[in-house]
């Protein structure tokens, strides 16, 4: 049964395996006595074969592809330096069936036992080792949607660093070293008939199991929740299943379309050049506590900035990343509250032309250029654009190469892009430009020459770097914004200017701890990391004050309101969805009757109405095609102008 050979050629795999992957242990920072363990398992296991006769090899059959699930339960959670112990047994189990369930299928696919393990095994910790790099560089954890956004994970993955941590290092190890092991194993030639018939009878039984014991379970998304509470196999898989959009309750166009006729249509006239810039990653910190403290201050000309100005916070639904969900947000007043957790609306539900400020702004004569000074492959922009209604866009290849901040087109030369642009538009058209910046992107490690930290963090137990280079990013956009309001307080024309942040930078948690003095344990305290500082200013007399709390999807009403503009239908419905929910993003609303941030399933009364009717309208405006409000509709787009010569 049990042969014992040392010469031969798994016994020098074995030897190489076991130099490789105990030096890598060793210099991941791996105690010695595991290091030492799987280089000894790998020349322990080398020169052993088994040979097993008809019935054992059944049981074989079995029980490796078992313990191959059991064993990546365990090595999904050590990966992300998370426990098994702390989940429920149900949790457990879920895990164990939805390993199990890759791995049966794999065998199938194979048709052979050790293949079909390591490919099941080895794919879901590839996936689970994205996790652990999503997490590191966003700070939430590995989405199914992501995957829709790989383009513009590739335009940025060089800012990162990709240094595998020990844990990833542990489980690759330890995974080598169970498949090398079972490698040992002679099967033979199983019966392809009874393993197929067996195997698919028990990936059904599996796949009925998992779906039936996922009711009542939750997906989390707030830092490892996921894969604490409910293990990353379950937790990914739960995310899986609410990528799908539901219909809403009760939902009726009928109803819907005699609520819209209740409201005025507004007049097609034009008002004055309106500007929006989401600058990337800007945040103020101070919402987040009082134990914020640096050597001077970060953003002193948006501190100053009041007269002719509406200023206040708007809640974000993203943290850390994914930056066109903000604009999908502010453009079509759209809400990501009612949309699977962990989609990017742009690349999913922009299928077509689609409803947004700049169809509106188109209806009434104005022209409509977006800039973003990086790749336009990022985020699908150059496709999503024309389709919201753009008429000329500008990417990175438009912009001089100069003004270079960490080797990203600075504020100040996406600002100087913008008044270049406002320079060279058409006279007998009012002009709305949007622009999305790049100078604040992560990670924020780089140490060229040519950047300076200027801003250090004072009292604080331990040091932040990372921290620092954000602010000291931060703190340019301050005075490139400083400029940008000189050059339009001396125009001639009445402009507004809108000016927003797109998310928290991801940034380490430990600091994000020290400003607000603790963790972020309630609802309330997650959304101050929600909270985006924004303004909307213009170079005429308007109504200067500061507003309470909004969110990004509300932020056009204010853009009306300073350029005079009488608004679209869909914006008269969402102030006055606004006077009872004034503040939502992806993770609840503020609710006025309980003082406090709560989840979506707890509203009640008005609040769950006007929530209600804020998801109807939402789904007829983006998913309901055949029975769309007229009030949707978007104007249709002309062929993309090409830039000239001197804008390019």
């Amino acid at each position: 049964m049990f042969q014992v050979d040392f010469h031969n050629s798994r016994f020098v795999v074995g030897a190489v395996l076991a130099a490789l992957f105990g030096a890598a242990l060793l210099l991941f920072d791996a105690p010695v006595w595991l290091a030492l363990l799987v280089a000894a398992g790998f020349l322990a296991a080398a020169p052993v074969r088994v040979e097993l006769p008809d019935p054992w090899r059944v049981v074989a059959a079995v029980l490796v592809p078992l313990l191959g699930a059991v064993l990546l339960m365990w090595l999904t959670q050590g990966a992300m330096d998370a426990r098994v112990l702390p989940l429920t047994f149900d949790e457990f189990l879920l895990g164990v069936g939805i390993g199990g369930a890759v791995i049966v299928l794999w065998v199938l696919i194979t048709g052979r036992i050790i293949p079909g393990v390591g490919i099941g095994m080895g794919l879901l910790l590839l996936l689970v080792t994205a996790d652990y790099y999503v997490y590191a560089f966003r700070g939430t954890e590995l989405l199914p949607t992501d995957f829709l956004a790989i383009g513009t994970a590739i335009n940025v993955a060089g800012e990162y660093d990709y240094t595998p941590g020990p844990s990833v290092v542990r489980v690759w190890a330890l995974f080598a070293l169970f498949l090398f092991a079972a490698g040992a194993i002679r099967f033979g030639r199983l019966r392809r008939r009874p393993l197929t018939l067996a195997g698919a009878g028990t990936l059904a039984a599996l796949v009925a199991a998992i779906l039936l014991g996922m009711n009542g379970h939750t997906s989390q998304q707030w830092h490892l929740h996921g894969v604490n509470n409910n293990g990353f196999l379950l937790n990914f898989t739960l995310e899986l299943r609410d990528s799908f959009i539901r219909r809403p309750e009760d939902y009726d166009p009928d109803a819907l379309a005699a609520l819209a006729a209740t409201y005025d249509p507004p007049e097609e006239t034009a008002g004055p050049t309106i500007i929006a810039i989401m600058d990337e990653s800007f945040a103020d910190f101070r919402v987040l506590g009082d134990h914020f403290n640096t050597n001077e201050p970060v953003m002193p000309f948006f501190d100053s900035l009041r007269e002719n100005t509406i200023r206040g916070y708007a809640l974000s639904s993203v943290y850390g990343g994914g930056t066109a969900n903000s604009e999908y947000e502010f453009l079509t007043g759209n809400t990501l509250g009612f949309l699977p957790q962990g989609c990017v609306a742009y690349q999913q539900y922009v299928r077509g032309e689609t409803h947004s400020i700049v169809s509106e702004l188109k209806d009434r004569g104005y022209a409509c250029v977006a800039m973003h000074p990086y790749l336009e492959s990022g985020w699908m922009r150059n496709t999503v654009w024309p389709r919201l209604g753009f008429d000329e866009t500008y990417f990175v290849d438009d912009f001089p190469r100069r003004n270079l901040v960490r080797g990203f087109v600075s504020d100040q030369g996406m600002f100087e892009k913008v008044t270049q642009v406002y320079e060279q538009r058409d006279p007998s058209r009012p002009l709305f430009l949007f622009g999305v910046t790049m100078q604040n992107h992560g990670g924020y490690r780089y140490t060229g020459y040519d950047f300076k930290t200027e801003i250090r963090l004072r009292g604080y137990r331990q040091l932040y770097p990372t921290a620092e280079q954000y602010l000291t990013l931060a703190h340019k956009t301050d005075s490139a914004l400083e400029t940008l309001i000189a050059y339009f307080s001396g125009v001639d024309d009445d402009v507004v200017i809108v000016f927003f942040g797109d998310h928290l930078p991801s940034l380490p948690k430990e600091f994000y701890e020290e400003i607000h003095g603790g963790t972020f344990d309630t609802l309330d305290e997650q959304l101050l990391q929600y909270e985006i500082p924004f303004f909307v200013w213009a170079n005429y007399d308007i109504d200067a004050r500061e507003t309470p709390l909004t969110s990004i999807n509300y932020l056009t009403n204010y853009v009306y309101e300073a350029a005079g503009l009488e608004p679209p239908v869909y914006t008269q419905l969402l102030m006055d969805l606004s006077d009872t929910i004034p503040a939502l993003n992806s993770q609840g609303f503020y609710s006025r009757s309980a003082g406090a941030f709560l989840p979506f399933d707890e509203a009640e009364g008005a609040e769950r109405e006007a929530l209600e009717r804020y998801w109807q309208l939402q789904y007829n405006n983006t998913f309901d095609t055949k029975n769309r409000l007229s009030i949707f509709d978007a104007v249709s787009t002309e062929p993309m102008a090409e830039p000239s010569p001197a804008n390019g």
